[in-house]
């Protein structure tokens, strides 16, 4: 799916820079020049970088059984 059409980003091209090492719409930026045209691809993209980047508990997945218990004895 295309996120950013003035710059023909697409979802994919996305994720494989986060799995590369971006971080930060900023990173992304760089890398893709998305959401450097018109800003209509902002919204979505730091939400597509959310979903790559948030801590494994916070996306719905439960966290692993050893980080519950390193969690709980800590």
């Amino acid at each position: 799916m295309y996120v950013c059409i003035c710059n023909a980003v697409t979802e994919s091209d996305i994720e494989r820079e986060i799995a590369a090492g971006a971080t930060t719409l900023e990173c992304l930026q760089a890398r893709l020049n998305i959401s450097t045209c018109c800003g209509s691809c902002r919204e979505i993209t730091e939400v597509i970088l959310e979903q790559h980047t948030a801590p494994r508990a916070h996306r719905g997945h439960p966290a692993s059984p050893a980080a519950v218990a390193h969690a709980v004895n800590a």
